[in-house]
């Protein structure tokens, strides 16, 4: 299994986006996570969670996704198919 921790940063000092009022810079700041792995019998995961900050033009930024999956790799079979079942939020 493996785990992952990033941060991203985009910062944007162009006056190129509108917010409700008026036309803006942006800087959006991104921090998650993912944590992965597969099994010796073929079960594989897959979870992935990050929020997100900043500003764009004159309105404030917080959002937030979230991803798990799991499934089933037949590793004996032709082509070494893999079947995921997840949800996204």
């Amino acid at each position: 299994s493996f785990l992952d921790a990033y941060y991203l940063n985009l910062d944007n000092q162009t006056n190129a986006f509108r917010g409700r009022f008026r036309s803006g810079r942006q800087n959006v700041n991104t921090v998650g996570g993912r944590y992965f792995g597969r099994g010796d019998n073929g079960f594989v995961w897959d979870m992935e969670g990050m929020f997100q900050f900043g500003s764009r033009a004159d309105q404030s930024i917080f959002a937030q996704a979230a991803s798990t999956y799991v499934g089933w790799n037949f590793k004996d079979a032709p082509l070494n198919p893999t079947v995921w079942v997840g949800h996204d939020y």
